[in-house]
């Protein structure tokens, strides 16, 4: 694993060993939690707390190929409300998912996992985009995983501000 993403939340360290940390390497969005219990998953630290609206992580890293797991839960939303929020999901500049609805996927208060193989990068940075169709995209996790050594340093955040000064400007800061 080379970056595991607790989104919207702290640090922590899963049962499986995964060492999540806290919300970083974003622009935008906003973050938020819910004391709900949440269905199908024994990591109700990771699902309790969300980033949400229009943003984008970008990771750096060397050029390679990484698999991409992304962890949804929609808690805001009853069962009543499909469709209410839905969103697409680019990572490298390849739409991965369209009109994206966490509810219709796996209903209120339960977690939804998926997980992208082989994405290519070439430019020293993964990139994931999150972009509202109808109401605010949400994400409650990312894990990236690739080659041993191909996590790049991390970046100082004065550098970081510039790297994703590039986003849409759409997305808020």
């Amino acid at each position: 694993v080379l970056y595991a993403i607790n989104a919207g939340g702290g640090a922590y360290q899963a049962q499986d060993g995964t060492a999540y940390m806290a919300d970083d390497y974003v622009k935008g969005g906003s973050f938020g939690s819910t004391s709900d219990v949440i269905a199908g998953t024994a990591e109700q630290t990771l699902f309790k707390h969300e980033r949400w609206g229009r943003f984008i992580y970008a990771l750096p890293v060397k050029e390679g190929e990484y698999d991409v797991t992304l962890h949804f839960a929609e808690t805001w939303f009853g069962p009543e409300h499909v469709g209410n929020r839905t969103f697409n999901v680019a990572i490298e500049g390849v739409q991965q998912l369209e009109a994206f609805d966490p509810l219709l996927a796996s209903g209120h208060d339960s977690a939804y996992t998926v997980t992208f193989k082989s994405i290519a990068v070439i430019d020293g940075e993964l990139t994931i985009d999150f972009a509202p169709v109808h109401d605010s995209a949400s994400v409650r996790g990312v894990v990236v995983k690739g080659l041993d050594g191909h996590r790049l340093a991390p970046v100082p955040s004065h550098h970081r501000q510039q790297v994703l000064a590039a986003v849409p400007s759409d997305c808020p800061s």
